[in-house]
């Protein structure tokens, strides 16, 4: 399917009000909100007769004439989406938003700034790598691979980089902007590489064995569950904060700089995508999201907190400022980006509370497993998978939402 932005206004217009429309997530990136009503509206104005182009009438009408029916297409896609990627996420996808909901709860940061914090160079760093990777894999072979990536230079620190040189090594690795931050990269031609942006810290020795961990399963072609896709780097990473605790680092500073660098994420994505989540619960189990539940919902909200009366809070525009803001979050793919690293978080940190040698075998084991089930995962763990209302997928379940949505 083209992009919106090479679409007539019919195809514009047909996408907003047909449902059975498939759609490829990838297709609505970055897309102007603003933009997309106002094609759709003016085809709407050259096949009816109207002639308002004021660009704020236009928007609001398009606001109040489509925009639930956009998000329940939306959603439809986005689920259609999840059925052919991670269908253990598809068919427990209540069970798994309680999970999310409940774990970000639980994430708080402490906004004080860290102050005082060691310098470590990249040849400690290096060491200490070195002894995590012989304690999680003692045969040995992951830090071979880890010494290959250094000799071969497949770990490119860029921080050690100037601007203009960032500009070559983003043109070099095919990347749309400039890196500066720690991730694990794949080639056109199935190259990886590892970018780290050291702080010279303690959670440089994290972030390195996170992207590393990363570069393991995908150079081996490692084909996991979406679910699972940030799991087993989280679960070293938290591995590797408690082997620097055990080496006697400041315990403070080792808290400190983990929640700034990776609660402080999960807090975020408790402020901006928890509600998500629940709308998206709230769209399986109703088979809809409406204009009426949503203002109802503001109706209740306002008379509690005694606010009925304000123009500028009134029940319908906060609704559709709630439809929009959704609209916008689905077209920016902020459910996919967010789920597997909360879930992954979750069971890292369930893992790391029952941690002991059969743990390190078991989740080498997993990693070097062509066929993982998240099932299995989830109970290793220790999470009591019938409380929690996790089922098994195989190839035969439905879900009542996806029988009545077709």
């Amino acid at each position: 399917m083209k992009p919106i932005s090479e679409m007539n206004l019919l195809e514009i217009f047909t996408i907003i009000f047909n449902k059975k429309n498939k759609i490829s997530c990838s297709k609505f990136k970055n897309i102007d909100l603003k933009s997309l009503y106002k094609r759709a509206y003016e085809f709407y104005c050259i096949n009816t007769g109207q002639n308002i182009y004021d660009e704020e009438k236009i928007y609001n009408w398009m606001i109040e004439k489509s925009s639930y029916s956009f998000l329940t297409l939306l959603l439809d896609v986005k689920l259609d989406y999840l059925l052919e990627k991670d269908k253990f996420m598809f068919y427990n996808l209540p069970a798994m938003i309680n999970i999310m909901h409940e774990f970000l709860n639980t994430c708080s940061i402490d906004k004080s700034n860290i102050t005082n914090t060691q310098t470590i160079s990249k040849e400690k760093t290096n060491s200490l790598v070195h002894e995590i990777l012989k304690q999680i894999d003692p045969s040995l072979e992951w830090l071979k691979i880890y010494e290959e990536c250094r000799k071969n230079n497949k770990i490119i620190y860029i921080n050690e980089y100037n601007e203009d040189q960032l500009k070559e090594l983003a043109h070099k690795l095919y990347l749309s902007k400039i890196p500066h931050e720690d991730s694990c990269i794949c080639l056109p031609n199935n190259t990886h590489y590892i970018i780290l942006n050291y702080k010279n810290n303690l959670y440089d020795t994290i972030s390195t064995i996170h992207e590393f961990i990363h570069y393991i399963i995908e150079t081996k072609s490692i084909k996991k569950p979406l679910l699972l896709t940030e799991f087993f780097s989280i679960f070293y990473e938290l591995y590797s904060l408690y082997f620097l605790k055990k080496q006697g680092f400041d315990l403070k500073e080792l808290t400190n700089i983990y929640q700034n660098e990776r609660i402080r994420d999960l807090y975020m994505i408790g402020l901006e995508i928890d509600p998500l989540f629940k709308y998206i619960k709230t769209f399986v189990e109703k088979n809809c999201i409406s204009f009426e539940d949503d203002f109802n919902y503001y109706v209740d909200l306002l008379e509690k907190l005694n606010k009925k009366n304000e123009d500028n809070l009134s029940p319908k525009k906060l609704a559709y400022k709630r439809c929009e803001k959704y609209i916008i979050s689905l077209l920016n793919n902020d459910f996919f980006e967010s789920y597997p690293y909360v879930i992954g978080s979750y069971l890292s940190f369930e893992a790391m509370s029952n941690l002991n040698k059969k743990t390190l075998e078991k989740i080498k084991g997993f990693i070097d497993s062509d066929n993982i089930d998240p099932y299995d995962l989830f109970k290793f763990v220790g999470c009591d998978v019938e409380k929690l209302e996790i089922k098994r997928v195989g190839g035969e379940e439905k879900t009542l939402q996806k029988e009545k949505r077709q």
